[in-house]
């Protein structure tokens, strides 16, 4: 017996052929049931995948490098799969209304994606015009998302439908597109019409410096500007953290900035466990002639006479 042979008993031997017959018998019926299978035996690798055991699915055809896909298939190949995900759930979630609003959050743990593939399905459908996506800058802040109409869903007409040879082609309509022109303001107009943005501005009540900083520091600012009315307040951290929502933390941190960009000064106080903390406020309401203050000026609060202490 050579040292390589495998020594097998009569039994043994029978059960093995036994077992090849039946996979011989299982591969020719499989054969003829219309799979196409490469010359050359029956145990050559096949051309389609056959589903396993307990599997329901329709066997997958591998995609030969001289074939392109045809049919329903090469249509949904554009689309990636967590895009047409997204889309669906946009549509399910928003009902018949135009405009959703959801967080990212919440649009990953409902689809069962990542926040990048998220953010990557939300900006490819933004980019085929299915959506319009307006983000928040934040953590937890909520986006708003925009379904756009489809005008004319067969589009322009193709150079296949259009007769080459004819003298007089259709005329291409543009009222499902059209051009973006931005028409500056002329002569007298320029000057005199103030723009939305600078009517808010002069009607706003409270300093633009806020709106360069974090939400916590808006809310807070309203709290204060709220109580304190002769501008000096009294007030304790777990007050301020009952009246905001936020943590300690991030009450002392919102404090932080405003005392930073001179809005508010803290005077002593706010040591040990449920003690109070005075704060001043440096920031008083500008009338509309004298101007808003920014961040150059914010420091006007104080009194004409004292000198500025930003420098």
């Amino acid at each position: 017996m050579a040292p390589g042979e495998l020594c097998l008993g009569q039994s043994g031997a029978d059960g093995w052929q036994k077992e090849v017959k039946k996979a011989k018998a299982r591969v020719e019926a499989r054969a003829s049931a219309n799979l196409l299978w490469p010359e050359g035996g029956l145990f050559v690798s096949a051309q389609i995948i056959a589903p396993s055991k307990g599997d329901v699915k329709s066997p997958k055809t591998r995609s030969q490098p001289g074939l392109l896909p045809t049919g329903p298939v090469s249509s949904q190949l554009t689309i990636p799969y967590s895009s047409r995900l997204i889309l669906a759930l946009l549509a399910l979630l928003s009902g018949k209304r135009s405009v959703i609003e959801l967080s990212l959050r919440e649009l990953s743990r409902t689809s069962r994606l990542s926040l990048a593939q998220v953010r990557r399905a939300l900006i490819h459908l933004q980019a085929l015009g299915l959506i319009r996506w307006e983000r928040s800058v934040g953590r937890g802040h909520r986006s708003r998302i925009t379904f756009l109409a489809q005008e004319n869903p067969q589009g322009p007409p193709s150079p296949e439908k259009t007769d080459p040879g004819d003298p007089h082609p259709p005329a291409f309509s543009t009222k499902s597109c059209p051009r973006e022109v931005i028409h500056s303001p002329k002569g007298k107009n320029a000057t005199k019409s103030p723009s939305e943005q600078e009517k808010r501005n002069v009607s706003s009540s409270r300093p633009r410096v806020l709106g360069d900083m974090p939400r916590s520091c808006s809310v807070l600012f309203d709290i204060l500007l709220e109580k304190a009315h002769d501008g000096l307040l009294e007030i304790s951290l777990l007050e301020l953290c009952r009246l905001s929502g936020f943590t300690k933390l991030t009450v002392r941190r919102a404090l932080r900035r405003l005392e930073a960009v001179r809005l508010i000064r803290r005077e002593g106080g706010g040591r040990g466990r449920g003690r109070k903390t005075r704060i001043r406020l440096l920031w008083k309401r500008f009338s509309p002639e004298k101007g808003l203050p920014t961040r150059s000026n914010v420091s006007l609060g104080y009194p004409e006479n004292e000198p500025n202490p930003s420098g």
